[in-house]
């Protein structure tokens, strides 16, 4: 879909380009908002050491729920019983008066009305390597979100028992059996391997790793330019959220969808990232300023579009959902 832009806030547009110190805190905040929005779609009890045994010794009869306030990251369970042991994580109060407990992933900061946020680093180092801890767990642990399709999986020869998670070596990325060669050169599998049983398998890596028969590895080397890990990180989170989007429903909510003052339906981008969702409008001066980012696009009937971006994500004419280091201001 081809758009033109017609503005930005104001009805003047200018290009602007970024000093590299910029572009790095962009990519920073980029990638701290893409984890923080995953984290608060999906249940990742593995990333929160919310194991069912532990809750329990804490006093706990249920299983532990993701909150609904703050950051919206962390999981709480409700103490119905007395503790039998320590260190169960922050004894809070729920906004509905119940005695909790707040269960944060390594590292990040218990706060009983914040909820789970990222500590206070010492240096920019210190946050990139938080960060690209949290993009590996993703990583490892968010497999049961990525949709990949069963004309895909036929295409790459796969049978019908489909793929599954690999549990061996690296523990990232997927296997199928696949006794037959690819049908298609769409197949981006990686088919140089066998099972126990000597039948060959098929590898499928997440963006920014390499297929081994041990498992996918990231394809990153250790540098003292930062500038490979950030860009690294952006590649894998664009792709994790591209790829499990349809399971996430990473869909903007009801609210957003009246305040940006969406006149149709809303729609799946398709173009540019493939991220994100767009709807027409009648009139800029339907937008409420609690649209967040905006950029008013016109497509080839003429018709004025808004894309709504999921966190980290910004509206942008070309690529639907883009960055912010990447779109003229």
């Amino acid at each position: 879909m081809n758009m033109k832009f017609l503005l930005i806030f104001a009805a003047v547009a200018f290009a602007q380009v970024m000093d590299p110190q910029q572009v790095e805190k962009e990519k920073l905040a980029f990638i701290e908002r893409t984890v923080i929005e995953i984290l608060v779609q999906g249940q990742f009890p593995e990333i929160f050491n919310a194991r069912n045994s532990q809750l329990n010794q804490c006093g706990c009869e249920f299983n532990a729920n993701s909150i609904y306030w703050g950051s919206g990251v962390g999981l709480f369970c409700k103490v119905t019983q007395e503790p039998r042991i320590k260190h169960c994580g922050e004894s809070c109060v729920s906004p509905r008066g119940e005695n909790i407990i707040l269960i944060c992933p390594d590292g990040w900061q218990q706060d009983c009305t914040a909820g789970c946020v990222p500590p206070t680093f010492g240096s920019v180092v210190e946050r990139a390597r938080f960060l690209e801890e949290q993009v590996d767990k993703i990583v490892t642990y968010g497999y049961d979100y990525i949709y990949i399709q069963d004309d895909y999986l036929d295409g790459c020869g796969c049978t019908d028992e489909g793929v599954r998670a690999i549990k061996y070596g690296t523990q990232v990325g997927f296997e199928c059996v696949a006794p037959e060669e690819p049908s298609t050169e769409d197949c981006n599998g990686f088919r140089a391997c066998t099972n126990a049983d000597g039948t060959p398998i098929m590898i499928f890596c997440p963006a920014g790793h390499n297929p081994t028969c041990g498992g996918c590895v990231k394809a990153l080397e250790t540098t003292p330019d930062l500038d490979d890990n950030y860009d690294w990180m952006v590649n894998v989170l664009t792709g994790y959220v591209h790829e499990s989007k349809q399971i996430l429903q990473l869909v903007p909510h009801y609210q957003r969808v009246v305040d940006c003052g969406c006149a149709g339906e809303v729609e799946e981008v398709a173009y540019g990232l493939g991220i994100g969702h767009y709807c027409k409008i009648t009139s800029p001066e339907d937008i409420k300023d609690t649209c967040g980012p905006n950029m008013i696009c016109e497509d080839q009937s003429g018709d004025m579009l808004l894309h709504l971006c999921p966190g980290g994500f910004v509206p942008t004419c070309e690529d639907g959902c883009g960055y912010t280091w990447k779109t003229e201001l």
